[in-house]
């Protein structure tokens, strides 16, 4: 959940949120228009392509920033060639193997605040994750895993309060995601440790691990479509500083051990993204 830390209460544990993101009519725009003084960031040609919190939700990715509408400052075209010569030089091999992914990504982060009269934290960590996905057994079942880790370069006393060590400062080596994903019926059902995207319960990926979440998700198979919904039920979440998983009451200032259900949908054209969410 973004802001959802260990110790942090929450205003609410069931909120109904409506929200109301980019009804807009863009034109005259393409996609190849770009701002002034922003090489990065091209104009969006309509209001479905405008990055926001409803256009992006009701996800389950692999990784936090797996097919997000944001400017992307680099894509690895290989990756797709490199899928393609796969199926074009082992047609009939089991796709459960051929198509199985092994992804490294490495991350550094330095963290320091100065905060007079409080702690000033200060930590150098560097680390990543290693995510395995493998293909469709039968088009119908995948598994896919991340391991994490955050080692510290360097950590003064208060380093724990980073919350890219564990609140000891020591390092956090963590399988934050496990779990098996099936397609039926134009569905997908993800059951086990995995990342959930939604407006309120997301990856929230600003330190060195995101957050990941136990439980069963279900969202449609295909993300294009104009609708888009989920049905979740979480029973529990990684923070950010943790090894261990902690009972999604907890981080919400619950003491009973009890899970979150989420429900949502959104909706999208090309002058509208309207969606709700209930948690």
């Amino acid at each position: 959940m973004a802001g959802l830390t260990k110790g942090r209460a929450v205003w609410a544990a069931r909120v109904l949120v409506f929200i109301l993101c980019g009804i807009c009519v863009v034109g005259g725009a393409s996609t190849r228009a770009w701002a002034q003084g922003a090489t990065d960031f091209p104009i969006p040609s309509s209001a479905r392509e405008a990055y926001g919190p409803i256009a992006e939700g009701f996800e389950s990715p692999l990784e936090p920033r797996d097919d997000l509408k944001e400017p992307k400052h680099y894509v690895d075209e290989r990756k797709e060639r490199l899928k393609a010569q796969r199926q074009e030089r082992w047609p009939n091999a089991p796709a459960f193997f051929r198509d199985t992914e092994l992804t490294a990504n490495s991350r550094t982060y330095w963290l320091g605040e100065d905060q007079f009269g409080f702690n000033e934290p200060k930590a150098l960590t560097t680390g990543g994750s290693l995510a395995y996905q493998s293909g469709y057994l039968a088009d119908f079942f995948q598994l896919r895993s991340v391991l994490y880790t955050s080692q510290p370069l360097y950590a003064n006393a208060d380093a724990g309060d980073t919350e890219n060590l564990t609140p000891d400062g020591d390092q956090i080596t963590t399988l934050g995601q496990i779990n098996g994903r099936i397609k039926v019926a134009g569905q997908e059902i993800t059951a086990g440790r995995e990342l959930v995207r939604t407006p309120y319960v997301n990856p929230y990926d600003v330190r060195m691990i995101p957050l990941t979440f136990e439980g069963v998700v279900l969202v449609p198979e295909n993300k294009e479509r104009k609708l888009n919904y989920i049905a979740s039920y979480l029973t529990r979440y990684k923070p950010w500083d943790a090894i261990g998983f902690t009972p999604m009451s907890e981080g919400l200032g619950v003491k009973q051990d009890r899970g979150m259900l989420i429900t949502g949908a959104s909706y999208h054209t090309n002058s509208m993204n309207l969606g709700a969410a209930n948690y």
